[in-house]
């Protein structure tokens, strides 16, 4: 039983060792306070803000960021990213916006984000 923990530990440490290498969900991706006001094409509703980002990355040939409002659970896509230097981006408190160019696949995938909530 105990090589079949040890077994389970070394897997689980190799992905998050992995998964911290590749970009991963963390506020770094994220423009907190800010907003594209412009180019939105879609707006979900009830929806937390890692699965705003696998929205925008499954429709990535047009989703170029996201805005998202914590507070009312809301996600507008958008065909825009934020520009040169975030040049594009609105302040507004309560609003977070996010270039999808940020994200990898592996921060955004069902398994990492268990396993971030867990540590939580």
């Amino acid at each position: 039983m105990s090589t079949f923990i040890t077994m389970t530990l070394g897997v689980l440490a190799m992905y998050l060792t992995f998964a911290n290498n590749q970009n991963c969900f963390n506020e770094d991706n994220l423009s907190l306070g800010f907003f594209l006001p412009f180019s939105c094409f879609r707006t979900l509703y009830e929806i937390s803000i890692i699965n705003c980002a696998r929205e925008c990355m499954y429709r990535q040939t047009r989703c170029k960021s996201f805005n998202y409002i914590r507070s009312a659970l809301s996600c507008s896509l958008c065909e825009e990213d934020s520009g040169p230097f975030s040049r594009n981006l609105i302040e507004k408190p309560g609003r977070t916006h996010s270039d999808i160019a940020k994200w990898s696949k592996a921060s955004i995938s069902h398994e990492y984000y268990q396993v971030v909530e867990a540590e939580r």
